[in-house]
């Protein structure tokens, strides 16, 4: 009997695991692994949109395209930042391109969202609604104790507000695709999206507080390294299951 091959979960999670030691032995290595990551997430992202093909009156090919254009505006953001690390500290061009992500990713996710707004179950509409709130209301007292000044100290309360924004727009999506085979890529995209808010609030709140470098500053930049894995499993998934002419 042949044994069968790991799956690329198994793979993704290996990744997780050793991204997870390398932080605790050296964190200075965030910049390169981040790079390395998401060159990885885009390359395998335009394999999957050549694979499937990008059409006007297919939705999920656009939002494919829009998670796509994202991954390769954060990529830019991060390579600026990697260049010249001093711009991480002040609003760049950088924050441009990293903010010009979200939004293609919002636009097209609303746009295979808004068709079937009415197929939503009213628990899900409350499940969202209570966790968008909740998540806001953190962040808005968050503002309103450190009262940011500069444009890049607001940036930091953006970041998150973006990821919730993105989150409000994927419980809907994960909930329209639950009953096909869709939702193993899309509760991927989910999982990035929520390593993505954390690594966000956390770096916000790493940033106004005063302290020597600890554990919790490497669990961030941990975190944004494990969302660009997350974001290249659903990729891949979503590659494979078009292969194998799946909804």
């Amino acid at each position: 009997m042949v044994a069968k091959a790991p799956d690329a979960r198994a793979y993704a999670f290996v990744a997780c695991v050793l991204v997870f030691f390398v932080y605790v032995l050296d964190p200075s290595a965030y910049t390169t692994i981040s790079l390395l990551l998401a060159i990885l997430a885009l390359l395998i992202g335009l394999l999957t949109i050549s694979r499937i093909g990008v059409k006007l009156h297919d939705r999920g090919s656009i939002y494919w395209s829009g998670v796509l254009m994202g991954v390769g505006l954060f990529l830019v953001s991060n390579a600026i930042w990697s260049i010249y690390p001093s711009l991480a500290a002040i609003a760049s061009p950088a924050d441009a391109f990293a903010i010009t992500g979200y939004l293609a990713i919002l636009a097209t996710s609303l746009y295979y969202f808004l068709p079937f707004r009415e197929a939503l179950s009213k628990n899900t509409l409350f499940t969202t609604a209570v966790v968008v709130i909740l998540l806001l209301t953190v962040i808005g007292l968050g503002f309103e104790i450190v009262k940011p000044t500069g444009l890049s100290e607001i940036l930091y309360f953006v970041y998150p507000v973006l990821d919730v924004l993105l989150l409000m727009m994927a419980i809907p999506i994960l909930e329209l695709v639950s009953k096909g085979t869709f939702w193993k890529p899309i509760l991927c995209l989910f999982l990035g999206l929520i390593f993505l808010l954390v690594a966000d609030l956390g770096s916000a709140w790493a940033n106004f507080t005063s302290g020597p470098v600890t554990f919790l500053d490497s669990l961030w930049n941990m975190l944004y390294s494990w969302g660009y894995i997350a974001v290249t499993l659903a990729f891949y998934l979503r590659r494979e299951q078009f292969s194998r002419a799946l909804p």
